[in-house]
């Protein structure tokens, strides 16, 4: 005599193919490996709100001059005016350790006026996520008053701005000519 067929659901066939997660169990669920595409990780809103709400504690009133940081991971040169125009050259790593100098630098130049400012960051070598904060806070303090564009030709520069979309809010630029003429 035969023994009666087991009765199983799609369900329960599904589960005896499902993959095995780390720990061993089967499991429904998709696998944790897969992760959502990067465009749905890199949402323009949700990047722009995280760099401005790091930046939320920024305070305007810090005034100090930095034309080269003892540390040596980076060079902020004296800045070089161009009529009302001014440029702020930026050399070496932009990290959070360096970043509060390169903020400083901003706000320092943004405090003078200038009708346009470009950050030049073309010997720039990093460019973190506190170097995208203080770029949103220099955005910030020069609205309305100082145009502010960005020469980023390489992609340690220009990437970190793509991804974050931050070049639809600051224009970014190919070169220091381009960024001074306004192409």
């Amino acid at each position: 005599m035969r023994a009666p067929p087991i009765r199983s659901s799609r369900r329960d066939a599904a589960r005896a193919n499902a993959p095995l997660w780390p720990s061993g169990s089967r499991s429904d669920e998709p696998h944790p490996d897969r992760r959502p595409a990067p465009s749905a990780l890199f949402d323009v809103g949700w990047w722009w709100y995280a760099i401005v709400g790091a930046v939320a504690s920024f305070d305007s009133s810090v005034h100090t001059e930095t034309t080269e940081p003892s540390d040596g991971q980076i060079t902020i040169a004296t800045v070089e005016w161009y009529g009302r125009e001014a440029v702020l050259p930026v050399a070496g790593d932009v990290d959070m350790v360096t970043a509060p100098k390169f903020e400083e630098a901003l706000t320092s130049t943004l405090n003078e006026r200038p009708e346009k400012l470009v950050v030049e960051l073309t010997e720039v070598d990093f460019f973190a996520s506190a170097g995208l904060s203080a770029l949103v806070a220099a955005y910030q303090q020069a609205e309305g008053n100082t145009e502010l564009c960005v020469v980023a030709p390489n992609t340690a520069t220009a990437r970190p701005l793509q991804v974050t979309a931050l070049d639809r809010r600051i224009p970014v630029h190919a070169s220091r000519q381009e960024a001074l003429s306004g192409g």
